[in-house]
């Protein structure tokens, strides 16, 4: 359906919309509590908005209720707020909003269906301008939402130092204990979840994660059952190496006693060979010394 223009915003006109697009067109027309009236049409979960232009509409301070409401929308894929006074209560919600750092599980069920998002320039917001527009790329290079949420996750919460800047601009309490993700997953999960972060992020975060969590993992260690496994293993690959020695010594003493039969068989040969010859010299000397010309 083409987009509508809605130059004089009406309560029954929002409410009765049926557009896939709609924009809104001039300051004036978005003051009096129209943002809390869309954000409940954005809500609705019969809305059949995808694209929403809010250029030059003196939005502002109404971003943040905006971007609220679209935490379990799944229509909208397009939004555009550019030529607006948008406050960092709004930049973080929209932030917060594409990646929710708070939890692995709030990271994975972030919006992963808004792939296009325009925004105005501001210096001071060009930090978190970067991130959200880069969780906005991931959101329209992946897939499918299952592969964009594992994306951000691997991203995200997998990599301390970028953990840190998200939790930072959300305001998020951040320790490197205390915000340590493998915390919270299960242990038989963590070889996985660690071979993605030495995968993705290299050797450094590989042990920047793990050792945050090594006393949690020595609980679940029974160290005497680990110290009987290891001699067990040991004892094998002794035995192991013990049949290998006996393999190959028998193998090589076969070797020999085959070498020494067949040089006694040449030895005793040619020692037959050479008696003859002596022999055969012998006789004919003795019939030289009988005066034999022959």
């Amino acid at each position: 359906m083409e987009m509508q223009y809605y130059r004089h915003i009406s309560i029954r006109n929002i409410l009765i919309a049926k557009s896939t697009k709609i924009q809104f067109d001039g300051e004036q027309y978005w003051k009096g509590g129209r943002d809390i009236v869309l954000s409940n049409v954005l809500q609705k979960e019969d809305t059949m908005l995808e694209a929403l232009y809010l250029d030059s509409t003196g939005i502002d301070e109404g971003t943040e209720i905006l971007v609220n409401s679209l935490k379990h929308n799944t229509k909208l894929n397009t939004l555009t707020l550019k030529e607006n006074n948008i406050t960092m209560g709004g930049y973080v919600a929209l932030l917060k909003l594409l990646n929710n750092i708070s939890s692995i599980e709030n990271t994975y069920n972030s919006n992963n269906v808004l792939t296009t998002l325009k925004l105005g320039h501001h210096d001071k917001k060009s930090g978190i301008i970067g991130k959200i527009n880069s969780l906005v790329r991931k959101n329209k290079n992946s897939p499918n939402s299952h592969a964009t949420g594992r994306a951000k996750v691997i991203k995200y919460q997998l990599n301390s130092q970028i953990r840190k800047k998200i939790c930072e601009f959300q305001g998020v309490e951040y320790s490197a204990e205390d915000n340590n993700v493998l915390a919270d997953i299960e242990p038989k999960l963590l070889p996985t979840v660690l071979a993605l972060i030495g995968t993705h992020h290299g050797q450094s975060e590989f042990y920047t994660s793990l050792m945050p969590i090594v006393p949690d993992l020595m609980s679940f260690i029974d160290r005497r059952a680990m110290i009987e496994d290891e001699k067990g293993r040991n004892a094998a690959h002794s035995s192991a190496l013990n049949a290998e020695y006996v393999h190959k010594m028998a193998a090589l003493t076969a070797e020999y006693e085959n070498k020494m039969a067949s040089l006694k068989t040449h030895f005793l040969s040619e020692s037959s060979r050479l008696t003859a010859k002596v022999i055969d010299l012998n006789n004919r000397l003795a019939l030289i010394e009988l005066g034999d010309s022959k």
